[in-house]
C-alpha cells in the first residue's frame, strides 16, 4: 500500500519524517492558488488505495483557521481521488481550549471535529489534548470507538524519562526530597499526579507536590489570573527554599497561569525555590511570556508540536529546552495508522529506557537559578 505524506506547511518535522521512513512518499502539495487566493491542490496518480497522511505540524505564516482549511481541502481531495484512509496528524490540535460553553463563545473544538469528519478524515494523531471533553467530541462525531479514531499521545512519559536522564547526567543521587512539583491548575490535577507517579517509578520516591487553583477574570490575559494553594501531598515539608520547583502542563501561552502559581506557592510558604523548571507540551510563548522567562530565570522544556518555536530566538532562548517528538508521532503512524493497533495498546512495549527511543533532544535549557529578588519585588511579595 502506498503511503503519502501531505504536509500543510513544509517544516523540520516533514524533513525528519521522510528521513525516518524513506518509503514515505512526500507530496509537496503547495498546489495552485487562484487569483482570488483560493487554495487548489493537485493529487498524484498513485493516491488510489493509499494511506494519506495530512500533517499539520508547522503553521508558518498561516493562522490556525487557514491551516485547518488547507488540511481539510487536502483530506477531501485525497478521499475524492481514492485514498483508502486519511489520517490527520495534528501534534497540537488547535482550538482544543475552546471546549466549553463560556460567555457566549463558540465551542470550536466540537466544530473542528465535525469539520474534519466532513472533510474525509478517518483517524487523528495528536499529543496532550487540553481536556477529556475534546476527545468526547471526536467520539460523538465519528460515532465509533475512540480507540480506533484518535490517539492522544501522552507527553508525560517522554518528559518523565527526560527528567530522570537529566538527573543521571548531573550525577544526582537523591530520592526527590529537594523536588516539589507544582500543578498550576485543577484542570491539570489528574495529569500532574500521574506525572508524579511516573517520576516516583524512576526512583524519585520522595518527590512532593502542590496543587493550585486558578481563577480567570478574562481569558488569555495573564493580568486577570489569580491562584491559591489548593492541596499538598502528605510528604510536603512546608517550604520550597533551596528546592527545584518542577511543573507540568499542556500549554505555555502567556505563562500567566505559571507565574501566578509560583506566586501563590512562594506567598503561602514564605519561601522561594532555588530553580524553576516547567515541562509544557505545546509552546506558544506569547505576550510577555519570554520576558518572564529571562527576567525571573524560569526554565522551560517543551516539544516541537508547534515547530515554529525551533527557529524563534531571543534573550530567553537559552532558558528554553526543546524535545523532538517526531519519532513518537511516526511510531503512532505505523502502530495506530497502519497496523490498526488500538490507541490504549500502542505504548505497551515502550517502558523504561525504551521510551528514550521515541524522542530526541534538540537543546537543553540552561537551568539558570530562579531570580527570587526580581520576582518578589515585581509581584510585591514580602518574603
Amino acid at each position: 500500500m502506498n503511503r503519502i505524506l501531505f504536509p500543510v506547511v513544509i517544516d523540520d518535522t516533514v524533513n525528519r519524517l521522510t528521513e525516518l521512513d524513506p518509503g514515505l512518499t512526500l507530496c509537496h502539495n503547495g498546489g495552485s492558488v487562484f487569483t482570488s487566493g483560493e487554495f487548489c491542490p493537485e493529487f498524484p496518480d498513485n493516491i488510489e488505495g493509499s494511506i494519506a497522511y495530512i500533517l499539520a505540524s508547522g503553521i508558518g505564516n498561516l493562522t490556525p483557521q487557514d491551516l485547518y482549511m488547507k488540511a481539510a481541502i487536502l483530506a477531501d481531495g485525497a478521499k475524492t481521488y481514492g485514498a483508502e484512509k486519511v489520517v490527520f496528524i495534528a501534534p497540537d490540535l488547535y482550538f482544543s481550549r475552546a471546549d466549553q460553553k463560556k460567555k457566549r463563545r463558540s465551542i470550536t473544538a466540537r466544530l473542528v471535529a465535525d469539520f474534519l469528519k466532513t472533510a474525509g478524515v478517518d483517524q487523528i494523531i495528536t499529543t496532550h489534548l487540553h481536556s477529556d471533553e475534546v476527545a468526547g467530541f471526536y467520539r460523538d462525531t465519528f460515532e465509533n470507538n475512540l480507540e480506533h479514531i484518535m490517539i492522544n499521545l501522552d507527553s508525560k512519559r517522554i518528559f518523565a524519562h527526560h527528567f530522570y536522564k537529566s538527573l543521571q547526567q548531573r550525577d544526582y543521587k537523591g530520592t526527590g526530597k529537594d523536588i516539589t512539583l507544582v500543578i498550576p491548575d485543577l484542570g491539570a490535577e489528574e495529569e500532574g499526579l500521574e506525572f508524579v507517579e511516573l517520576l516516583r517509578s524512576y526512583g524519585l520516591t520522595d518527590i512532593s507536590y502542590i496543587i493550585c487553583q486558578k481563577e480567570r477574570a478574562k481569558p488569555n490575559d495573564p493580568d486577570c489570573i489569580s491562584s491559591r494553594v489548593y492541596k499538598i501531598s502528605d510528604n510536603f515539608d512546608g517550604t520550597i527554599d533551596d528546592k527545584l520547583l518542577l511543573g507540568f502542563d499542556d500549554i505555555g501561552d502567556t505563562l500567566g497561569t505559571i507565574i501566578n502559581a509560583i506566586k501563590a506557592v512562594c506567598k503561602k510558604y514564605n519561601s522561594c525555590p532555588e530553580t524553576v523548571l516547567f515541562y509544557l507540551t505545546h509552546l506558544v510563548l506569547a505576550g510577555e511570556s519570554t520576558e518572564y522567562i529571562s527576567r525571573y530565570g524560569i526554565n522551560i522544556i517543551g516539544s516541537n508540536s508547534r515547530s515554529d518555536i525551533i527557529t524563534r530566538e531571543g534573550e530567553w532562548t537559552n532558558n528554553v529546552g526543546l524535545i523532538d517528538f517526531t519519532q513518537y508521532w511516526y511510531m503512532a503512524m505505523i502502530q495506530f495508522g497502519e497496523k490498526y493497533i488500538p490507541a490504549s495498546q500502542v505504548l505497551e512495549e515502550y517502558k523504561g529506557d525504551k521510551i528514550g527511543g521515541l524522542y530526541k533532544v534538540i537543546r537543553e535549557p540552561a537551568m539558570v537559578k530562579f531570580n527570587a529578588k526580581k520576582f518578589t519585588e515585581d509581584l510585591d511579595l514580602k518574603i
